[in-house]
């Protein structure tokens, strides 16, 4: 083994090193703590305590690192990577996250997912089942195996939205201003008398159409190539059977807008039909049809 000496070197500062000097402990004139290997230094230790790693650090199998708490250097941000050299984490000054190589530094949390067997982007969160409970991919979409939970902070499954019946209740939904399913109970609503509506008067004004759609949003094409179409244009059934109609409207006036574009993306906010709604107006009109062949068969 190679003999080992104590002395300071050409700077007064105090060494421990071996004989060749490729490899020592030095006390500076700073009275740091310096630990050099060949020309690279490893580590350092300032009179506070602080330690500063230069090179990499090697843990053995089965062996842990434990600490109460880690921090980046002034303006570095925290980064960790796999063996590859692969980025996986990397907290940002302020606290800012990404996780998987994304990079957003003005959003709190930004994760990149990877590439699965399709090819697709995604992201993906397990339970300690290894159940899939939550994934996104390429595309943008959500794909959520077990349902959603909508309106409440508990498991309430009167609120669950899914592919299997669930609750013993059910609730009403909303798409934007849209009813997904109308209620008809009569403890939500008021002034209720008897119609004195025109049904058949209602239904003679409507106008049916023959026409073929034109939509920029039906990507799939599943109603712009089916050919011609019969039916009833919005615009025209707001005069006689207002209530039916949920069209864009003015925050202030609350008067409709013809041609109204989205702020966000510049596609059209379309007029829509509740057909549903025409359908106590088609009950009165049947009505007064059957009273009047009523009358005609007692005349």
């Amino acid at each position: 083994m190679a003999d080992r000496t104590i002395k300071p070197d050409d700077t007064n500062d105090l060494v421990l090193q071996n004989n060749d000097g490729s490899a020592k402990i030095e006390v500076n004139e700073a009275q740091n703590i310096v630990l050099t290997g060949g020309s690279a230094t490893g580590l350092t230790i300032d009179t506070s305590g602080n330690t500063e790693i230069a090179q990499d650090i090697e843990q053995a199998d089965g062996k842990n690192i434990q600490t109460d708490e880690i921090r980046a250097r002034d303006g570095d941000g925290l980064k960790i990577y796999d063996d590859s050299g692969t980025q996986g984490f990397f907290v940002r000054d302020g606290g800012n996250c990404d996780i998987g190589g994304a990079s957003h530094d003005s959003r709190r949390l930004s994760i990149k997912g990877t590439a699965n067997d399709n090819s697709e982007t995604t992201l993906e969160i397990f339970n300690s089942d290894n159940n899939q409970l939550f994934k996104v991919v390429s595309d943008g979409s959500v794909m959520l195996p077990a349902g959603v939970y909508v309106g409440t902070t508990g498991a309430n499954l009167d609120r669950k939205l899914s592919l299997a019946s669930t609750g013993t209740s059910p609730v009403s939904l909303y798409w934007g201003n849209e009813k997904l399913f109308e209620a008809s109970d009569r403890r939500i609503k008021k002034d209720i008398t008897d119609t004195e509506i025109d049904g058949l008067g209602k239904i003679n004004a409507l106008r049916v159409r023959d026409f073929s759609w034109n939509d920029p949003t039906d990507i799939g094409d599943d109603y712009n190539k089916r050919g011609q179409w019969t039916g009833m244009i919005a615009q025209e059934i707001i005069d006689v059977l207002p209530f039916t109609i949920n069209a864009p409207r003015d925050k202030e006036t609350n008067e409709t807008i013809e041609d109204a574009v989205s702020d966000e993306d510049n596609q059209i906010i379309p007029w829509i039909v509740n057909y549903g709604y025409m359908v106590p107006v088609l009950v009165k009109a049947i009505q007064e049809l059957s009273a009047k062949v009523t009358a005609l068969e007692n005349a």
